[in-house]
């Protein structure tokens, strides 16, 4: 469009080819309207003396929405494909036999394999214990206070979002130098730290009831629901994968209200 002003010119072989394919007779829409709105262009009864449809083309931003969104349609059926496997009766029947989901458990056992008995590494890992287990500590006693207090659900999601806080905050990023290391190291502290609040729940949990699964507080989900997602998605996608952002396939999804 800014070929007077920059100079620049189609090469005369393509500028034919593009003539012999695109060329219509048709006047362009554009110029169509311009000749119609002058005056004398227009027959007595009103009706424009062009054969052309007169019906309005689809808004550019219309059709660029429908494109975007059949491709992120695209993409999303394509990571439910690939999530199907977890759907397959043998591979639940499997999962049941284990007590720990083999990917959300990796990065807690990687971070003790990474310490290697060294004791400013290993103390780093302790903190992260004692966090959890306070947060714990402190999660259990919001419940039973719930239970005595009945009260309203905007305070139960207050003293909870306090705990989660705290669970986030704790500890610093300054208290964990070697494992907080490198460009992603916040969030390499928060994929560790939910692993093991993740590890711990179902371990305690099965010695404590015999059962697998978690307790049925939903201890470590409500804790670090995000850097839990964020461990199985790049697990399940394997590299191989684009992540589509929650929010995204929530708006395109069918609302459980209707399934």
């Amino acid at each position: 469009m800014d070929a007077k002003k920059s100079g620049i010119r189609i090469k005369p072989a393509k500028l034919r080819e593009d003539q012999r394919r695109w060329d219509q007779d048709q006047v362009p829409y554009w110029k169509h309207q311009q000749n119609a709105a002058k005056p004398g262009n227009s027959r007595d009864d009103g009706a424009f003396s062009s054969g052309r449809s007169m019906e309005p083309s689809a808004f550019i931003l219309d059709v660029l929405v429908n494109v975007g969104s059949g491709f992120l349609k695209d993409e999303v059926d394509a990571f439910k494909n690939r999530l199907s496997v977890y759907r397959d009766s043998d591979f639940n029947a499997e999962s049941r036999s284990s007590i720990l989901d083999e990917d959300l458990k990796r990065p807690w056992s990687e971070a003790r394999r990474w310490t290697r008995g060294e004791k400013d590494k290993t103390e780093e890992l302790d903190l992260i214990i004692a966090t959890v287990q306070d947060s714990l500590d402190r999660f259990m006693k919001m419940t039973v206070r719930h239970i005595e207090t009945k009260p309203s659900p905007r305070k139960q999601h207050e003293d909870l979002q306090a705990i989660v806080r705290y669970y986030a905050s704790t500890p610093a990023l300054e208290d964990l130098p070697l494992l907080a290391a490198g460009p992603d190291g916040a969030a390499q502290v928060a994929r560790v730290k939910a692993s093991y609040t993740y590890t711990w729940d179902l371990i305690r949990y099965y010695k404590k009831s015999n059962k697998v699964g978690g307790s049925p507080s939903g201890f470590a989900w409500k804790m670090a629901m995000g850097a839990l997602g964020d461990i199985k998605a790049k697990a399940v996608q394997d590299g191989n994968a684009a992540c589509v952002p929650y929010g995204a396939v929530e708006r395109i999804a069918v609302h459980r209200h209707f399934r």
